[in-house]
């Protein structure tokens, strides 16, 4: 694991292009039904998202992944590791 995602760590996150500053507080894994294993990720203003398996892997292989949040939509989102902190 090059990026560890864990509760502290600052990532960059939102729609492609317009990425907000968050600080990560909590990542959980899930099974979705519909999707199946899912990561949670939370962070520290409210805000949370979920990531399928293989794109957290990628996430803490490349620091960086565009991921389809929608089930049965299209909600394409981004986040990367902030490595200037």
């Amino acid at each position: 694991m090059k990026y560890p995602i864990k509760e502290g760590t600052k990532v960059f996150h939102g729609s492609p292009g317009y990425e907000n500053k968050e600080v990560i507080s909590c990542v959980t894994f899930h099974y979705c039904a519909m999707r199946g294993h899912m990561y949670e990720i939370a962070f520290e203003n409210g805000c949370f998202t979920y990531l399928p398996q293989e794109d957290f892997q990628t996430l803490t292989q490349d620091g960086e992944v565009q991921f389809n949040r929608g089930s049965g939509f299209r909600a394409i989102e981004s986040i990367f590791v902030d490595k200037s902190a």
